[in-house]
Formats: C-alpha cells, sequence, structure tokens
C-alpha cells in the first residue's frame, strides 16, 4: 500500500501546483511539511490537514516555478473573488473522491483546514485492517534487494547490555525487511542490492563498508545511578530485573491477582524480555538510552502498552463468551456496520449496533498493535 497520508498531501499539491514528475517523488511529501501540515490534536478546531490561505505564500514557496502554478485554484482562497464558490464546488468535487476524500473547507485568514470525511475513513481503514493480511506494507521497488550483514558471534551479547540493545536492533530491521516485501538475499552479487550493517559503538573491530552501504549505528546504554555512564549490569541481570518489575506492576498498578503457577512466571519473564526491548528501542537507535531502575520509566512504558495488550484481549474474550452463551447475538457481517455510532453518545435503542461497531474497532486496534510487536519480537499479552 501506498502511504495515504503521503498520497493525500500530493493530491492537494496537485491542486495548486500543475503535476510533474517532481511531486511522484515522496521527497517532496517531505519538503512542504511546513507548507501542508499534518494535525494530529484539536482536529475539531483545526481540521487532519491545513495549507496556507495567503496566495503570496504559495508563490514564494515555489518561486523558481511560478509558471508550473494552478493560478485558477487560488480563486477559493479569496472568498469575495468571482468565481471562488465556483472553484471551491469544484476543488471539493475533486476531494472526494481522494483515497481519504474531503468534506469540507473552513478558511480563515491565515490558513485553509480541511475536514475529512472520517465516517467513510474509518469503515475503510477497518475493512482493510480485518481483511487484507498485507494491510501496512508500504510499496517497495520491484526486485530491490537488501543484503543486511549478519552480526558476529559475540559471547558478550548477554553481559553488555549496548551490544544486546544492537542485537535487538538488528532482528527488528530483518522483520521491517520481511514484512515490508523487500527481497533479502544471502550476498552482494545481485544488482540493486542495498548494504545493511548493524554495529554498536561498543564493538571493538568496526570496519568501513564499501559501495550501497548502510550502517546502522547503535548508541550506548547508560545507567542513571553512574550519571550517565556506560552501563555495566549484564544482560542477564537487566532481564531478570524487568521481569520483578512487570510481575510488581501487574499485581499493584494493575491489581492482577498474582498467581505462582508455572504460566504466570512464564508469562513474567517473557514479559519482562519484552519489556527490555521497549526500553532498549524506543528512543533513537543511535542516542544512548538509560536503563529503567525501580520500575521508574522516562514514559508510560512496556507496561503500559502489555496491559492494553491484555485488556483488548480479555474484551474480546468476554464478547466471544457472551455471544456463546446467548447473551449478544454473532457479530453482524462489516459491511453492515453503522459506522457514524462510533461518534455519538450511546442510546439505549443503538446500544447493540454502537458495541458491534466498537467490537470490530477494538479488533482493527489490537491487529495494528500485534503486528507492531512482531516486528519488536515481542508476542501479544493475552493476559495479565
Amino acid at each position: 500500500m501506498e502511504n495515504p497520508v503521503n498520497r493525500l498531501i500530493q493530491n492537494i499539491l496537485e491542486q495548486f501546483v500543475k503535476p510533474s514528475e517532481d511531486f511522484r517523488h515522496i521527497g517532496i511529501t517531505r519538503s512542504v511539511s511546513t507548507l501542508i501540515r499534518v494535525h494530529s490534536e484539536k482536529l475539531d478546531l483545526l481540521g487532519e490537514i491545513s495549507f496556507p490561505s495567503k496566495p503570496e505564500i504559495w508563490f514564494n514557496y515555489f518561486k523558481d516555478s511560478r509558471q508550473k502554478l494552478n493560478e485558477n485554484i487560488f480563486h477559493i482562497l479569496k472568498p469575495n473573488d468571482f468565481g471562488s464558490d465556483e472553484q471551491k464546488l469544484h476543488f471539493l468535487q475533486v476531494a472526494a473522491t481522494w483515497d481519504l476524500p474531503v468534506e469540507r473547507l473552513i478558511l480563515n485568514p491565515e490558513r485553509c483546514h480541511v475536514y475529512l470525511k472520517r465516517t467513510g475513513i474509518i469503515k475503510q481503514t477497518i475493512s482493510h485492517i480485518l481483511t487484507d493480511k498485507n494491510y501496512g506494507q508500504l510499496k517497495k521497488l520491484e526486485k530491490r534487494y537488501v543484503y543486511i550483514e549478519p552480526l558476529k558471534e559475540d559471547t558478550r551479547v548477554l553481559q553488555d547490555l549496548s551490544l544486546y540493545r544492537s542485537k535487538l536492533l538488528y532482528n527488528a530491521l530483518e522483520n521491517v525487511i520481511r514484512y515490508s516485501g523487500w527481497i533479502k538475499v544471502n550476498d552482494l552479487s545481485f544488482k540493486q542490492c542495498l548494504h545493511l550493517k548493524v554495529e554498536s559503538v561498543r564493538a571493538k573491530d568496526i570496519q568501513g563498508l564499501q559501495g550501497n552501504a548502510v550502517v546502522a549505528k547503535c548508541g550506548l546504554v547508560v545507567d542513571p545511578l553512574s550519571n550517565g555512564g556506560l552501563c555495566k549490569m549484564p544482560a542477564t541481570e537487566y532481564l531478570s530485573l524487568r521481569s520483578n518489575d512487570m510481575y510488581l506492576m501487574a499485581q499493584h498498578k494493575y491489581g492482577v491477582r498474582v498467581k505462582q503457577d508455572a504460566r504466570f512466571c512464564a508469562l513474567m519473564k517473557r514479559l519482562g524480555s519484552a519489556a527490555v526491548t521497549v526500553d532498549l528501542l524506543e528512543v533513537k537507535h543511535t542516542s544512548p538510552v538509560k536503563i529503567i531502575r525501580c520500575g521508574q520509566s522516562r514514559s508510560k512504558g512496556a507496561s503500559f502498552i502489555f496491559y492494553n495488550s491484555a485488556r483488548l484481549e480479555s474484551l474480546l474474550r468476554s464478547f466471544d463468551e457472551r455471544v456463546a452463551n446467548g447473551d449478544y447475538e454473532s457479530l453482524p457481517p462489516l459491511n453492515s456496520v453503522n459506522w457514524e455510532l462510533l461518534s455519538e453518545e450511546e442510546k439505549r435503542d443503538h446500544l447493540m449496533p454502537t458495541l458491534y461497531a466498537h467490537i470490530y474497532l477494538i479488533k482493527a486496534v489490537r491487529e495494528i498493535l500485534n503486528k507492531t510487536l512482531l516486528l519488536l519480537d515481542i508476542e501479544p499479552a493475552e493476559f495479565m
């Protein structure tokens, strides 16, 4: 699939700038980020996306290619101009056919705010997530090969957390390459072969690479108790520490009834290992990362992720049990769900249709979360 947000930006650009090959390149969507903004909060006020409402800003931005600008479209930015209503109607008619269709525009002195047809997008997105096993795989160039240089065997991996971090990064890269559909090869004999190498700054034998090569440098793991100095705690000890943190978190913060059985102990060990992965990879791979002591994380962190993973599974399990007991009817087909109910307050006469819409939404969220966790070699938490 193509990145839908990048495609939306390209759609808007092509209304103002006459299409050319330049705007088919992914780089153009990045370079116009100050011109066309994608919003992630205050959506009722700002819309999902916005662009400048002053034509002179567009002319200045594309001053080297002004002849390519579609000046007729700028009438929509001048409400009092003759033909502005006609141009706005034309824009909305075209925008209604986009992959992310536009519902309305609100023009302010500084920016034009774009509001998408959320209900249709929600329906389309949830349907794709639940029916397309390849959902989320971005389009890649055909016959593009990737060679990721194997990590050298190092007995220090389970003792040195910085080396352990580089191993986690290597595994995640392999998973991303596999999921994205790139062809992974075992040597560099193929044309157009991208050469990848992961190495820790702790590695003693860092070697230069030749040709089309990319090196992913993995930063150090540091200890807050040593004022940001290199962490000397063995990886095995840190894995045990984080397993205990998950145990205490489940017991005290989330109120889980702790059971001293093999299944629960195995779960805590697995969650501890997963927590270490999140700890070491949640910041940019080139930056140093601090270990977590006393369960005090710089973010909501691993326990929050795993609790919500388990909560999603619990909600769906509970629904299935109620269906099996005859309390609820089975889920209706996807195409019969009223997705507008997701944005409405619950009403007694709409209670079950609203529940069905939410169950499908939960299923879609679970699918995306599980795919993300698997890229990090983390199994979803079925219970806590």
